[in-house]
């Protein structure tokens, strides 16, 4: 606010870090804190020069930032990454977007959902000068896990359909220590009764997570029927039937090729003395077909088709 008698028509500043300006009412700053002698010089129209000096003490303020590292469970450690020129921080105030906050230096937060958030950060320094940044935190979360048996398909043996739940992450299985990479599995029952199942799933962002399972299939899934039946005239019990089960038989029918039906069974009745079911007579040799329906321990109702050969054994 210079004064004269006479107009002024220049202005001169300089800042006292090397700086100037010829403007009337400049606006400077300085890149670091510190003590500046700031000096004006004015002309006036009639040529008089007039001078004034005044020294000034900076505080320059700090600058805000912070880092972030996103764990696979929507869990952020924060690391604050400030600068600062005048004076250390001494207050730290996070807003999370979440209804949460924390006024640690470096905070750990877990969030809830797994939308990305607003973070922000201010601070104070001693100088009770401040700033503040906003960042967008992308989350990571653990993927999903977590298999069905889906179907339960049989063709002489039993087989497994494995089929994972997440279908949009990679999948791999360790199967009785062996390793498959596939989303849907096949496996045989006819020689394994038991599965150790191991599922790992990794997404793109390469976050992991992992189930074990140990499937009993042959407690489950499994029921053993016989290629062959001999009928032995001189036996008086010739039976057909299933020789291992851990299922319950709901219906069991055998017919010939002709379709002709030989036997039906239900429930505990579920052998075959090899004779026509109505007239009694002893069936011919040939091949025969059987259809079964049972029900697995877990619940799982299986319809099973198969062929078998009838011989004679006269001894």
């Amino acid at each position: 606010l210079s004064h004269s008698k006479s107009n002024i028509v220049a202005w001169y500043w300089e800042f006292g870090d090397q700086d100037v300006s010829m403007d009337q009412n400049p606006i400077h700053v300085y890149s670091e804190s510190g003590e500046y002698q700031v000096k004006l010089t004015v002309k006036t129209e009639l040529g008089t020069s007039f001078i004034s000096t005044k020294n000034i003490n900076i505080l320059a303020p700090p600058f805000a930032f912070f880092n972030q590292n996103e764990l696979c469970n929507k869990t952020v450690i924060f690391k604050d990454n400030s600068f600062t020129r005048g004076s250390d921080v001494k207050l730290w105030m996070w807003d999370f977007g979440d209804g949460n906050f924390s006024l640690e230096k470096n905070p750990i937060h877990k969030f809830n959902k797994g939308e990305p958030q607003n973070v922000g950060l201010k601070i104070i320094d001693r100088n009770n000068c401040g700033d503040s940044v906003t960042q967008t935190i992308h989350l990571k979360k653990i993927p999903k896990t977590g298999f069905n048996i889906k179907n339960v398909n049989f063709k002489n043996s039993a087989v497994l359909m494995i089929e994972s739940q997440n279908q949009m992450d990679s999948i791999s299985y360790l199967i009785n220590n062996k390793l498959v990479k596939s989303k849907s599995i096949h496996l045989d029952a006819t020689n394994n009764s038991i599965f150790s199942i191991k599922q790992k799933v990794i997404d793109k962002t390469g976050c992991s997570d992992s189930i074990q399972r140990t499937v009993f299939a042959g407690t489950n899934y499994y029921s053993s029927i016989p290629k062959i039946f001999t009928i032995n005239r001189n036996i008086k019990k010739n039976v057909f039937g299933i020789k291992t089960s851990n299922v319950s038989i709901l219906d069991f029918e055998i017919q010939d090729a002709f379709g002709k039906s030989y036997f039906k069974g239900k429930n505990f009745k579920t052998d075959w003395d090899g004779k026509d079911n109505i007239s009694g007579a002893i069936a011919p040799e040939g091949i025969y077909y059987y259809t079964i329906n049972f029900e697995s321990k877990n619940g799982i109702k299986v319809l099973k088709n198969g062929e078998f050969l009838v011989i004679y054994k006269s001894e």
